[in-house]
């Protein structure tokens, strides 16, 4: 510095500039599905430093708390000299296809295995317990989950949902018992008496034959199907029904002729026995004791 005196002096000073970090970054993809799982932020180089930013936690990233958009996540580091610098990652967070599956039925234990459907988009694929190439098999009594799986040939995210099938226990299988409680009148019980009922005879349904009784009018084979409320059936074993011709007496000493009969129709028995009768296939009395035929 010169004064207006024309002298002059100086002073001097000086800085000492530190550097600021340099950063290396480890190659990444940019590019994420919202569906993946968490991940490590550590391709940064030096180590050391704090992440922020939307889905970081800690050193991890998570795609599916970030939710899909364009992320940037800050990377800051002070070095030895106390200078502070910062760094950026960027991840594009790709959305997952919406996927829902519904409508599969519940099913009875022993139904045959089944087609599974309702899943959306469609071109996906299921999987769980008894499932195989699509197909469940409702052969183990309880609640069953099955999942659908979808993968977007676009962004190759991929989405799941799931539907919950309930194989329940087939009804109690019935037992047909048969009984007399009047003279010529026949009853097939079926047991249990609940649920529901249809009878059969010589495997076609009777119609109207709906309740846990029923007066047979011809001879055959019955059966007789229960359903309880789930829809769950079983079938009872064959009965074979015979009251035409059939033998009253242990000792063999009945006979009726002919039989069939149109118009002319002859009992003979043992003396002792002072009490029979005869139905027809209709159930109809056309004789007794009495010996008199109906007209």
């Amino acid at each position: 510095y010169s004064n207006s005196g024309g002298c002059s002096d100086s002073a001097s000073f000086s800085w000492t500039v530190d550097p600021i970090q340099t950063f290396s970054i480890d190659d990444y993809s940019p590019w994420i599905c919202e569906d993946s799982p968490p991940f490590s932020l550590l391709i940064v180089q030096p180590m050391g430093g704090t992440f922020s930013g939307s889905g970081v936690i800690g050193t991890t990233f998570d795609p599916s708390v970030a939710g899909p958009g364009t992320h940037i996540i800050t990377y800051s580091y002070t070095n030895s000299f106390g200078c502070a610098s910062d760094t950026t990652l960027q991840f594009d967070v790709l959305a997952s296809p919406t996927v829902n599956v519904s409508g599969n039925p519940d099913a009875c234990q022993g139904d045959p295995p089944f087609a599974l459907s309702g899943g959306l988009p469609v071109g996906g694929t299921y999987s769980g317990v008894h499932v195989s190439n699509g197909v469940f098999d409702p052969f183990q009594v309880g609640t069953h989950i099955v999942t659908y799986s979808y993968t977007d040939t676009l962004t190759g995210c991929s989405g799941n949902s799931t539907d919950t099938i309930i194989v329940r226990n087939p009804a109690p299988t019935p037992t047909i018992v048969q009984s007399e409680p009047a003279p010529g009148i026949h009853f097939l019980s079926a047991q249990p008496a609940i649920y529901s009922y249809q009878w059969f005879l010589n495997g076609v349904a009777i119609p109207g034959a709906l309740l846990s009784t029923y007066a047979p009018t011809q001879d055959g084979v019955y059966t007789v199907e229960l359903t309880d409320i789930h829809g769950c059936s079983s079938m009872s074993v064959p009965y074979v029904f015979s009251t035409v011709g059939k033998e009253a007496s242990s000792l063999n000493e009945w006979r009726l002729f002919p039989n069939p009969a149109n118009h002319t129709l002859r009992v003979d028995g043992p003396s002792e026995v002072h009490s029979w009768i005869v139905i027809d296939l209709s159930g109809r009395v056309v004789m007794s004791s009495t010996g008199h035929l109906p007209e």
